[in-house]
């Protein structure tokens, strides 16, 4: 099977699932959303073709500002899953001595997702670091 043809199979199972999954949510008033977290996930594209297949106002996105590879643009994808973020993840390695994040640029981040797509939902923050403690990472994290 074709490279294309593998992922065209790959979003038509996905949205079957998907769809049943978000017609069970329904019941409870759920929504479902995918956080990019490696392989497919982390290809806005193909998760635009999958939100398009699904056709929901239920079913989103959660784009995690530091779930990418070193190698790609991170700032481009996030702008990329915006469009049907239904929460975003702030997540935080660490902050350097005036409080700013030391490996994402979160006011670039921010704007991407409030000024360029109009986002106004939940952030929802992370600390993933090693320098601080847990609780003093999320407080940081918060502040930024």
């Amino acid at each position: 099977m074709t490279e294309p043809a593998k992922t065209t199979s790959m979003i038509r199972r996905s949205a079957e699932t998907f769809s049943e999954l978000v017609e069970h949510g329904a019941d409870e008033d759920i929504n479902v959303i995918i956080e990019n977290h490696g392989g497919p996930s982390s290809q806005p594209e193909m998760l635009a073709r999958l939100m398009e297949s699904v056709d929901s106002p239920r079913f989103g996105t959660l784009p995690g500002f530091g779930n990418f590879p070193q190698q790609v643009d991170r700032y481009d994808r996030i702008d990329k899953m915006m469009p049907h973020a239904k929460a975003v993840s702030a997540k935080c390695y660490d902050f350097d001595a005036e409080g700013n994040e030391t490996k994402i640029d979160f006011e670039r981040m921010i704007q991407i997702c409030v000024d360029g797509h109009g986002y106004d939902g939940w952030i929802g923050i992370e600390y993933e670091g090693s320098r601080l403690s847990e609780h003093d990472g999320i407080r940081a994290a918060r502040d930024l």
